[in-house]
């Protein structure tokens, strides 16, 4: 596993699995299979950590390995397994962005190489990624920004935590 793949584990998961728990629920979870059975406050403790606005994702990457650390064999081996499958899946997420990038303008190379760094960087918080992201995009012309593929941030509120800005993965009421 390298640096940048964890990076994009992640930056990457984290929002497909805000799709996938917005109306995900206890005895169906296939995003996190390694939380069925476990007892509300656990799972409270790993989506805390999962969803924390104000730390960085190395340190998210830390304290979300030393809660598995903490949880049954059977629930560490789901988790590393878990963690496994998204970095595969991440590295053919990485690959394709990488292949459908080739042939930018420079301009748009540029932006999308700025947008890649932003989230390969661990040591942003999401709130500073997303300050970034936004100030890339308002700083990109319309023709970089549809050439580039630019969006805004979920809600272009990066004042916000992900629970504000999206109540319904908010982890009291995932769970």
């Amino acid at each position: 596993m390298t640096s940048t793949t964890m990076r994009f584990v992640i930056c990457v998961f984290f929002v497909l699995s805000i799709l996938r728990f917005s109306t995900a629920n206890d005895s169906d979870d296939s995003t996190f299979p390694f939380l069925n059975g476990l007892s509300t406050e656990v799972k409270n403790q790993f989506t805390t950590i999962l969803w924390a606005w104000d730390i960085s994702f190395a340190e998210k990457h830390r304290q979300l390995d030393a809660w598995a650390a903490e949880q049954s064999p059977e629930v560490q081996e789901q988790y590393k397994t878990w963690a496994t499958e998204a970095i595969e899946f991440i590295n053919t997420v990485i690959q394709r962005h990488k292949e459908k990038s080739q042939g930018l303008s420079p301009a748009a190379q540029a932006a999308d190489d700025t947008y890649v760094q932003i989230l390969e960087d661990e040591n942003l918080t999401p709130q500073q990624k997303c300050l970034q992201l936004l100030d890339l995009y308002n700083n990109a012309t319309d023709e970089v920004r549809h050439e580039a593929r630019l969006h805004r941030p979920i809600g272009s509120n990066c004042t916000m935590n992900i629970a504000q800005l999206i109540p319904s993965v908010a982890p009291t009421t995932i769970l």
